[in-house]
């Protein structure tokens, strides 16, 4: 049974002197799902929170008091959202049916979509806010959402998917979306990089840069075809600066900013990962500068930012794909600078998967694993990889509270 966990921080590490910034270091619980069923543990105690079945999705409002969680089985086409104060010690329902629910970064409201309608809930009553979504992301200050329409095929042929900025109401009751909504930027119907060109049809996977002046989000196209090719692009704020950047997958890891500055990572190459383990280069985009870090013959499978100018890379060599899983190649990690060309392996084994910073921990984890699809424990080490060692056993779907 996949086990799917959510981590938040329950003990003190400290901060290695690969990075010399002095840093206040969080405790640290775990949420989790094990069995369909949502648990927590605290002080190596763990308590079972729920005994329904189907549980998925946990996610830590801004503050942590809070666990939203979905019910339902990926057989059905609704999914209630649900609630678990941990104060209170009390479960309520979100919502009969609400697809890619989010906390606001700033309040306990809670966004979601239901059969195109983008709805909000203060935890008693919900408000639309709009209709027609793709998808959408909170603003930074939690006061509004950038949000998308995919295109439609019409007789004419397929439309533009659009992207809209729209600000809440401070009184959510008095929200009129159609006057609210602002229409920001039409995507064009077809975009090209590198002879390679896609139909657009959906924007997702919208991400602010540090200073909030930037927004990362790919472009897909049918739903076939985007298990193949997408693109990931970046626009101002304002609309007025958009860049095709490069040909990414949907299955690997989305594109992430540094924590401090206008670098965006993300992992360039096209094809799915069952037509080889290959073709697959860690891109560095710093506005207005591009880098490739993946040296010749390597392919890289996820990343995570350690600092403005670190990262960490779970990488493999260059090859073809087999579906006996013993001739599969094991990936390591490796320790990238952005600033120079050193790069240094962390881990003495392989097998090393999907790799993620606790920044207020100051420690790298990642997933150990025989296979791409095996399964999975968590390790833990230093961000120069000293230290190394099993931190949770049988685990999986990550996050962590605070980051």
């Amino acid at each position: 049974m996949k086990i799917k966990l959510i981590m938040i921080l329950a003990c003190f590490f400290s901060a290695p002197q690969l990075f010399h910034a002095q840093q206040t270091l969080k405790p640290l619980n775990t949420a989790f799902i094990r069995d369909d069923n949502l648990w927590i543990k605290a002080n190596q105690s763990e308590e079972r929170l729920t005994n329904i079945g189907n549980i998925s999705s946990p996610q830590w409002s801004f503050d942590g008091r809070r666990l939203l969680y979905q019910k339902g089985s990926s057989y059905e086409t609704k999914h209630e959202v649900w609630v678990y104060d941990l104060k209170t010690h009390s479960h309520k329902k979100i919502a009969e049916n609400g697809e890619n629910p989010k906390w606001s970064p700033s309040s306990h409201l809670i966004a979601y979509v239901d059969q195109g309608s983008l709805n909000v809930s203060d935890l008693k009553d919900f408000y639309n806010v709009t209709f027609g979504v793709d998808d959408y992301a909170w603003l930074p200050d939690g006061t509004g959402f950038i949000l998308s329409s995919s295109a439609n095929l019409l007789p004419s042929g397929w439309t533009n998917p659009v992207l809209y900025k729209i600000k809440l109401n401070s009184s959510l009751s008095s929200q009129q979306s159609v006057e609210n909504a602002d229409e920001f930027f039409r995507i064009p119907k077809t975009l090209s990089k590198n002879q390679t060109s896609i139909m657009a049809i959906g924007a997702s996977n919208f991400s602010f840069s540090p200073d909030g002046k930037w927004i990362s989000f790919i472009v897909s196209p049918t739903a076939s075809w985007s298990m193949d090719s997408n693109f990931v692009c970046v626009i101002s704020i304002d609309g007025a600066q958009f860049e095709v950047l490069d040909e990414v997958i949907s299955h690997l890891t989305s594109p992430g900013w540094a924590p401090g500055i206008n670098s965006l990572a993300y992992i360039e190459g096209g094809g799915r990962i069952v037509f080889g383990f290959k073709n697959k280069h860690l891109k560095i985009k710093e506005i207005p500068v591009s880098q490739t870090l993946t040296p010749k013959n390597y392919a890289e499978l996820a990343f995570t930012w350690i600092s403005d100018d670190k990262l960490a890379v779970s990488r493999v060599r260059e090859t073809e794909w087999s579906n006996d899983i013993m001739k599969q190649p094991l990936p390591q990690l490796y320790l990238v600078s952005t600033a120079n060309t050193v790069q240094k392996r962390l881990t003495a084994s392989g097998g090393n998967y999907d790799p993620f910073y606790i920044r207020s921990a100051a420690k790298l984890a990642w997933y150990k694993s025989i296979s791409l699809t095996g399964h999975r424990d968590v390790w833990i080490s230093n961000p120069d990889g000293s230290e190394a060692h099993l931190w949770v056993k049988n685990a999986d779907s990550l996050t962590v509270f605070p980051k």
